[in-house]
């Protein structure tokens, strides 16, 4: 069991922060060093830091959104999908 203390918010920013960096580290070192096509290209891979009562502390989930036309021309590269059309939209609704 951790005991809680206080600690003013300045601190605790620069905290979350410098742990938000090194995550971010980590995910870049591996898309850098990996051999999978998937995670080198599509830079499809995450780190996260957790404390020692297993909490969350820092995460870094890499560029949440692709480009379809990359992800689909990985994927045919791969061998793993095959291209059979194409959709264009005439809208968007959000909501």
């Amino acid at each position: 069991m951790s005991s809680r203390s206080t600690v003013d918010p300045v601190t605790l920013e620069i905290v979350r922060n410098g742990l938000k960096a090194i995550a971010q580290r980590i995910t870049r070192r591996m898309i850098r060093s990996a051999n999978s096509f998937i995670v080198k290209e599509m830079e499809d891979c995450s780190a996260s830091i957790f404390d020692a009562d297993g909490q969350l502390l820092a995460e870094e989930a890499g560029p949440a959104y692709k480009n379809i036309d990359e992800v689909i021309a990985a994927t045919e590269l791969a061998g793993i999908s095959k291209s059979v059309v194409r959709f264009t939209p005439i809208g968007n609704v959000k909501g």
